[in-house]
């Protein structure tokens, strides 16, 4: 509890010590419990002039302090009155810096009081309806005494009144809503959690009186018959009936939700997926039923950003944090009416529920509401794809449960992780906190930081192994094949598991490295990749900008559900000097789509893309294996003038300069992006080596067959386009109607092996011999069946190999180890990982 205050307000000559500026007035108000104790206000010469424009703002004119003593005859006193309390100002950071170096100037004191408290940036989370956020206007709102503005002690009184209204709302705050908001204050200053501690006792009791009207049953608690279910829950009010086992009996669960409604029971079941959705609906079409929205559904996301606006004076991480507490407020105090104006308009009863994760039991709110609605029996429906319920066939109110939604939330704790970076403080916690679940480092050595996130990434390497083994042991025969499925690491998806224990102990080990959270269902497969970007990080101690989408911006800390290859890595390129981006060393990305979301903060954004390096130390082209890497993917520039694409037509040059290649060469050309093979096609033309005759090109996923026609009516060349959705052998079973031919994959999917393996053995592969070279721009995992090709075809003349990954020089010897244990061929002289790759 804060019982001792000392409220303090400074007239000074201008903003910034630093710049000369001077107190020329002191009001200080002692409160004790609330209670004003003691005041003191005095005037101060500054010794020097006091600008007009302070004169005008504060009254205060050089003939008033004229009389008045210096700040040395006065500073001792007011050390003594504040010394031994907490400090409030409105405003405090600016109150604070400057009694700060007054106090080191004149007593050779460093000033830290026990905790200081800034009423500016509790008013705009407790208040954040207040028209604006100064003295006067929160006076105005809030009822406050009079206030003679820019006078210091009636500033002082007013900050006392407002701390108090502060105190005084905390106290209306339920439980939920301030579990809601702890992180939040703790974020901006520990100090403020104090305030918390104030009484609430009318939730304790609801609480208590809750647990006597409803029985929560889970389908692995015993018992014998329904007669015995029924004395069990016979004196409750509601019945709520959450499977915990996904294999339980349908029929079983069934019986128990039909005799529930026929004895005119209410009754809220939980599903886990849509077979279980389907049978359960299938047999209570007659339900009523109740929509049910989590609290996050009501996240106004243009509401949040206009209030954001509000903010002029702080930095837009703290200003974040202020509006998602004033976010959680205001939804507790609206929620009421919300309620009730749809119930009344689309007919509809939305119910909230405190947050919580997925799968946990309704709260006491929901329950009163559903009493007050007066409804009759009905089912509550736990399940994040709600498409079932859509059905033409399905005409009653619909009663559901939204999983957790954190997309504005996700959103917005993104930008504020991207953008909020003003001083070395939070440049450290950058680095790190987004790698360890730690709190940011303030004066513990750096290196202990790093020995730390060195212990973690140790352990990394087991705990991965073993929830790997788990997740095997999870697929079922009958299930998709192993690599289509979407295994979410949520606590509904845990909680199924019967080795759940095991698992939980596994997914608290990860959490270190912040690559799960309670709301993240990114799939199992995306941690390799996300380890790899995060040990590059620890190595050469950068920052980093992670973009793994086409829609969105990630941080390192949380992704959102995109299904991507296992092994795809993310590559770095270096951005123009005196970038808006330039404060991180590199910006890590695999397309511009995401940038354009950040229109609005970087108007003039050029990115490149696909970046290519030729780091070989020797000529790739002297290998004598026929299996040689020469590049990654092709430079390709956004610039500023045209907007349109470009290949720097050198390197490409360079390639084909160096390549062993004949104008009556054809080419088999495999890649995955419709730019790169558009302008590969353009650099091939030009080249004296190459036949105009064999020109091949492709379609990416951005791309369409009349697009590519379009862009290249006046090649004369004849063009065979294959995707991913064309079979191979369509491709190569008509490649005599075509002088070249490109094998396309989607970006970030490489082809599917079980579509290379049909084309080898169904003999289809022989007709490649048509082609005299084979270039694969696509994932190493594709490569142990293309050593199949190599053994299938050995007349074609070479391959050439694009990775992406091979892009970080770091990475050569993890790499190499871990080709050795992926892939099922043996490397030996024919296949040299060293003449691929040279540090």
């Amino acid at each position: 509890m804060i019982e001792k205050v000392a409220v303090i307000d400074l007239e000074t000559t201008g903003p910034r010590y630093e710049d000369g500026d001077c107190i020329i007035q002191i009001g200080v108000v002692l409160l004790d419990n609330g209670q004003v104790v003691q005041t003191y206000e005095t005037k101060v010469n500054p010794q020097r002039l006091i600008p007009h424009n302070i004169s005008q703002l504060t009254g205060i004119y050089d003939k008033d302090v004229e009389d008045a003593p210096y700040i040395e005859q006065v500073i001792e006193e007011v050390y003594h009155l504040i010394k031994d309390r907490y400090l409030v100002a409105h405003n405090a950071p600016f109150d604070y810096s400057f009694l700060f170096h007054t106090f080191q100037q004149q007593l050779q004191i460093d000033f830290y009081p026990i905790g200081i408290i800034d009423t500016v940036s509790l008013a705009k989370i407790f208040f954040p309806q207040a028209p604006a956020f100064n003295l006067t206007a929160l006076s105005k709102y809030l009822n406050l005494s009079s206030l003679k503005a820019h006078d210091a002690l009636a500033d002082a009184l007013v900050t006392g009144e407002l701390l108090q209204c502060i105190i005084e709302k905390v106290k209306t705050l339920s439980s939920s809503i301030r579990k809601d908001i702890t992180p939040i204050l703790k974020e901006l200053n520990s100090v403020y959690l104090q305030l918390l501690d104030q009484p609430f006792e009318e939730k304790n009791k609801d609480d208590e009186e809750s647990n006597h009207t409803t029985f929560t049953l889970e389908n692995d608690i015993p018992f014998d018959t329904l007669e015995e279910l029924e004395r069990l829950t016979v004196q409750r009010e509601w019945v709520h009936l959450w499977p915990t086992n996904p294999q339980a009996s349908y029929l079983f669960q069934l019986q128990l939700i039909q005799h529930f409604i026929s004895n005119n029971r209410p009754m809220i079941v939980g599903v886990h997926n849509e077979k279980e959705l389907d049978y359960v609906l299938s047999h209570l079409s007659s339900s009523d039923w109740v929509k049910l929205y989590s609290k996050e559904s009501y996240f106004d996301e243009k509401r949040y950003y206009t209030f954001l606006n509000k903010f002029n004076t702080y930095r837009l991480k703290d200003k974040q944090l202020v509006a998602l507490a004033a976010n959680r407020i205001w939804l507790e105090e609206t929620t009421t009416g919300y309620i009730h104006e749809i119930h009344h308009e689309l007919n509809i009863y939305p119910l909230l529920t405190k947050h919580t994760k997925a799968a946990s039991k309704p709260s006491k709110f929901f329950l009163q509401a559903l009493e007050k609605a007066s409804l009759s029996p009905g089912i509550l429906i736990q399940y994040k794809h709600l498409d079932i319920l859509k059905k033409e066939s399905f005409r009653h109110r619909f009663c559901f449960v939204l999983d957790s939604v954190q997309y504005y939330l996700d959103q917005v704790e993104s930008r504020q992780k991207e953008l909020s970076f003003e001083d070395d403080r939070d440049k450290l916690r950058r680095l790190y906190h987004d790698i360890v679940d730690q709190k940011p480092p303030t004066s513990e050595p750096l290196k202990k930081i790093l020995q730390q996130i060195q212990r973690v990434e140790k352990e990394y390497d087991q705990v991965s192994f073993e929830l790997k083994q788990l997740l095997k042991e999870y697929h079922q025969p009958n299930d998709e094949p192993q690599e289509q499925i979407k295994i979410y690491l949520t606590s509904q998806t845990i909680r199924n598991f019967e080795w759940k224990s095991r698992l939980d102990s596994l997914k608290a080990q990860l959490k270190k490295l912040r690559l799960v959270t309670e709301q993240w269902q990114a799939p199992f497969y995306l941690y390799d990749s996300l380890l790899e970007l995060t040990r590059f990080t620890q190595r050469n101690q950068r920052r980093l900008w992670y973009s793994v989408s086409d829609s969105w911006l990630i941080t390192g800390e949380r992704l959102f559900e995109q299904y991507l290859h296992p092994k795809l890595i993310i590559k770095p390129v270096e951005l123009p000097e005196n970038h808006p981006l330039s404060y991180f060393d590199q910006v890590m990305t695999w397309s511009t789509e995401p940038f354009k979301d950040l229109q609005g903060y970087y108007e003039d954004l050029v990115m490149m893309d696909y970046s290519v390096a030729f780091k070989h130390q020797e000529d790739p082209f002297k290998a004598k294996t026929k299996w040689i890497v020469p590049m990654e993917y092709l430079q390709i520039e956004k610039t500023a003038e045209s907007g349109q694409e470009r290949v720097i037509e050198s390197q490409m040059n360079y390639l084909l300069d160096q390549a062993p290649t004949k104008k009556s060469q054809r080419y088999l050309i495999i890649t995955n992006h419709l730019n790169q093979s558009i302008e590969t096609t353009k650099a091939m033309q030009a080249h004296p080596k190459i036949s105009k005759d064999y020109v091949v090109l492709g379609e990416g996923v951005s791309g369409s067959f009349n697009k590519i026609l379009a862009r290249t009516q006046n090649s004369h060349q004849s063009i065979m386009v294959v995707t991913m959705e064309t079979y191979l052998n369509e491709m190569v079973g008509s490649n005599a109607a075509y002088n070249g031919l490109l094998l396309q994959s989607l970006p970030f999917k490489p082809m599917h092996h079980e579509t290379i393996q049909f084309t080898i053995e169904t003999g289809l592969i022989e007709q490649w011999q048509a082609f005299d070279q084979v270039m694969i721009a696509d994932m190493l995992e594709t490569m142990y069946l293309f050593k199949k090709v190599t053994d299938t075809l050995p007349t074609i003349g070479s391959y050439l190999l694009f990775d992406q990954r091979l892009f970080i020089a770091d990475y050569s010897d993890e790499l190499i180890e871990s080709l050795k244990n992926s892939y099922e061929f043996d490397f030996n002289t024919d296949i040299s990982i060293d003449s691929w790759y040279t540090k």
